[in-house]
């Protein structure tokens, strides 16, 4: 669950992100229209959409920062976006 922050006016977002575990990540991040990336210390999550003539294409990315490496792995980020991409799915039909 994301509790954005985000004013209007700004560029700048911040979120505080509960799983259902109980863990907490704080997230800050860039929004822009069409698109946000937000970073935690350990989590990225990126965001896309764009208008095709009727319908919405959503694009959704994440992973986990590993200390020490360069890359970001996927690690249960899949099944996490898939499921975010159903229950988005299920908002607007």
């Amino acid at each position: 669950m994301l509790s954005p922050r985000c004013s209007p006016s700004s560029r700048w977002c911040t979120s505080l992100a509960l799983s259902r575990y109980g863990l907490r990540a704080h997230f800050h991040g860039v929004l822009r229209p069409g698109w946000c990336w937000l970073q935690s210390r350990f989590l990225v999550i990126g965001m896309a959409a764009v208008d095709e003539g009727g319908r919405t294409r959503v694009a959704l990315t994440g992973g986990v920062r590993a200390p020490g490496r360069a890359a970001l792995v996927p690690f249960g980020a899949r099944r996490e976006l898939e499921e975010a991409m159903t229950r988005l799915a299920a908002r607007v039909t």
